[in-house]
């Protein structure tokens, strides 16, 4: 077909693939995965829906078929319900995406259970001059899960910083596990929670079958795991390149210089709207700025002694 030679099944492959991208329909993949493991292939990509988030008998009992197929022949299942991956140090691009058009291994590594939304931000960040070595849409994670992936990137020497998108979490333990090593190792870990309101986690029991739960006791398990959370694609964008230049504080005492009024009122608003305290000076601080800088400069000038803690960086 259009000059390239087509095979009319894996037993006509002149070799075993190590690794199958399966787009075919719903029903046909456990089939396809048993006679692949068969011949000796180690993992696949699958991009097939219709399973659990469909919301129906026969997708539930379809993604069971599913999940017995995998555990029984062992390979290492990316999806359903994905659209590809990226692994540039791999060499490796099965996403759908020729914008993508260099692939250079860099100093993050992501992995999402939304496959569009995920090589967005990647792609974001590559405008930002910042190379991604892994992005992974995980979609259902019949197979592998967020928290595999999590263990496999600390491994990387290259990865820097692990992203996540995720809409819920598959084996809590596991995901908070992974997440403290990444943390002991020093690569920290951005989130962006999907489902934190009621109609976002319709959306996600609709997307990826995920039933997301309550954001605030994510918060409170996942904070002290390591994690940061942000809140939108901007602030993920944002907060991963900030961590890459300027790494994560080490201490609790942060420090602000804004250089006019307006800058000034703009940080006091997104300080009280997080809830952070900005102390005024000391008077005999003042005292000493306007002796150097002469009168009216404190006013334009904070120093903030104050403790913000990982946890608190939930809210970028």
């Amino acid at each position: 077909m259009w000059g390239v030679e087509c095979f009319p099944d894996l037993r006509s492959l002149p070799s075993v693939p190590d690794h199958l991208v399966v787009m075919r329909a719903a029903a046909s993949v456990p089939g396809i995965l048993r006679e692949a493991a068969a011949m000796g292939t180690r993992s696949a990509t699958l991009y097939a829906t219709g399973f659990s988030e469909a919301g129906t008998d026969a997708g539930r009992a379809l993604e069971a078929e599913l999940r017995k197929a995998i555990e029984d022949t062992g390979l290492a299942i990316s999806g359903p319900n994905c659209l590809g991956n990226l692994s540039a140090r791999a060499r490796l691009l099965t996403l759908p995406d020729d914008r993508v058009l260099e692939l250079v291994p860099g100093p993050v590594a992501m992995v999402g259970q939304s496959g569009t939304t995920t090589p967005s931000i990647a792609r974001t960040l590559m405008d930002r001059g910042i190379d991604v070595s892994y992005v992974i849409t995980s979609g259902n994670e019949v197979g592998l899960i967020t928290a595999d992936y999590i263990r496999y990137f600390v491994t990387d020497p290259a990865v820097r910083l692990i992203f996540c998108l995720v809409e819920a979490v598959r084996r809590s333990e596991d995901f908070l596990a992974a997440c403290r090593t990444a943390r002991d190792a020093g690569k920290p870990v951005v989130v962006l929670k999907m489902g934190v309101s009621e109609g976002g986690r319709r959306a996600a029991l609709s997307h990826t079958g995920s039933l997301a739960g309550r954001v605030e006791a994510f918060d409170a398990v996942a904070g002290p795991a390591g994690v940061i959370r942000v809140q939108s694609a901007d602030g993920a964008v944002d907060v991963i390149e900030m961590l890459l230049h300027a790494s994560e504080p080490r201490g609790e005492r942060v420090g602000g210089l804004v250089y006019s009024g307006g800058v000034r009122g703009l940080a006091e608003d997104a300080a009280d709207r997080h809830r952070v305290p900005l102390p005024e000076f000391a008077p005999e601080t003042r005292a000493r700025i306007r002796e150097l800088l002469g009168e009216g400069q404190p006013s334009a000038i904070r120093w903030t002694p104050t403790a913000i803690s990982t946890a608190r960086w939930k809210t970028c």
